[in-house]
């Protein structure tokens, strides 16, 4: 695993992109990019202290993002292209949706309603 990029977006998160590729062969790879945030749990992402509480009880004070992009039987000299290529999908469709102002808010409610959708889940 190595840290490639570690960036402050706008809407101050800070996204951390990964290369977890691995050799699988002496001439391929399973190349794999991990996209991390983490968004930290705020009383005013929920509508109410009871959710907030709720919330924090299940996650914790943060909540990690995160996206994992691969793919399989990579030739070993095709390995840095097809992590750019990964990199740049990741770019184009996600970093839109995780950068803009209201994600945290979003993705925090959004945990919430995980929670309330599968209550054995995540009982205690």
């Amino acid at each position: 695993m190595e840290l490639c990029e570690r960036t402050v977006m706008d809407n101050g998160l800070v996204l951390e992109i990964w290369d977890e590729s691995r050799k699988i062969a002496d001439d391929t790879f399973r190349v794999t990019l991990a996209a991390r945030v983490k968004v930290a749990v705020k009383k005013e992402y929920l509508p109410d202290l009871e959710h907030y509480r709720t919330v924090l009880r299940v996650f914790g004070h943060e909540i990690l993002f995160e996206q994992v992009k691969e793919r399989s039987f990579v030739r070993t000299d095709e390995k840095d292209e097809i992590y750019n290529q990964l990199l740049g999908e990741f770019r184009d469709t996600t970093l839109k949706y995780i950068s803009r102002p209201n994600f945290p808010a979003g993705f925090v409610m959004s945990k919430f309603m995980e929670i309330q959708r599968n209550p054995y889940k995540y009982k205690n």
